[in-house]
């Protein structure tokens, strides 16, 4: 296992813990019908926006590491996952005007939250291209 395989995997338990945490806060905050101020959720995404800008940060000398192949599998896994998040915002922008029959009102944290939702999703296609690509490199030979 390459360095390239080691972070997606590391990656996408990451992704895999976050999904598994919120659907359980959610749960947890449906059942007691929780109410609020934002501000938690706000926190959290800072915090975990500044985790991701470190980890980023810290990673980019590593790049240099990757031989042609790793940094054309890298290279593949951004176009697919660009590819994903246009089509993911292109789609999900004209369902959100067409289901709002272009009159009523759309909710200000929609946009967001599609957006998020998004870069999600793209970060997960993103992973699992580098996933597939190292294992059909090794099976070829």
């Amino acid at each position: 296992m390459n360095i390239l395989q080691r972070r997606a995997w590391i990656n996408l338990g990451c992704i895999g813990g976050a999904l598994l945490f919120t659907v359980i806060f959610l749960s947890i905050a449906v059942h007691l019908n929780i109410e609020g101020d934002p501000l938690g959720g706000t926190l959290s995404l800072l915090v975990g926006l500044t985790v991701g800008v470190i980890v980023t940060i810290r990673n980019l000398p590593k790049e240099n590491l990757l031989d042609e192949r790793e940094k054309m599998i890298t290279h593949k896994a951004f176009t697919y996952s660009s590819l994903v998040f246009i089509l993911f915002m292109v789609y999900t922008s004209m369902g959100m005007f067409f289901f709002s029959s272009a009159r009523d009102k759309i909710p200000v944290y929609l946009p967001f939250l599609l957006s998020v939702s998004g870069l999600f999703i793209s970060q997960l296609v993103s992973f699992s291209i580098v996933l597939i690509w190292c294992a059909k490199e090794q099976q070829d030979g």
